[in-house]
């Protein structure tokens, strides 16, 4: 069991590190939202079996996902509530190999960095 968690903790860490991407931000008029979503994604190379295994996500699988700004240049500090984003569930779609987020999350601006935690199995 222990094993298979470190495997689980070990495929995140790498999902992780493509997980987020910008978008361009072409301008807004008027009084329309000008705020730009964090596009959470990523990919895993893994074989599709019929049954459940260690080597991957499987479809309706739940992640955690914390998003924290930068602040004066430098990481903000990780807490439980209170970041940019704290245990919002993203849940695996196996079918589009795809990963949505229970609601979207928005940058600070166009120029904070952030760091994105994630975590598997996701708990409330």
């Amino acid at each position: 069991m222990e094993k298979r968690y470190c495997v689980l903790v070990a495929c995140m860490m790498a999902f992780l590190c493509l997980l987020f991407a910008c978008q361009k931000d072409d301008g807004v008029m008027g009084g329309e939202d000008t705020r730009l979503p964090i596009d959470l994604s990523g990919e895993i190379d893994q074989v599709m079996l019929s049954r459940v295994n260690d080597g991957g996500f499987c479809d309706k699988d739940v992640i955690g996902v914390y998003i924290v700004d930068y602040e004066g240049g430098k990481p903000g500090e990780l807490k439980l509530e209170g970041n940019r984003a704290s245990n919002v569930q993203f849940t695996y779609n196996e079918a589009n190999n795809k990963w949505s987020g229970a609601y979207d999350i928005y940058w600070k601006d166009s120029k904070t960095p952030i760091d994105v935690y994630g975590y598997y199995p996701w708990n409330s």
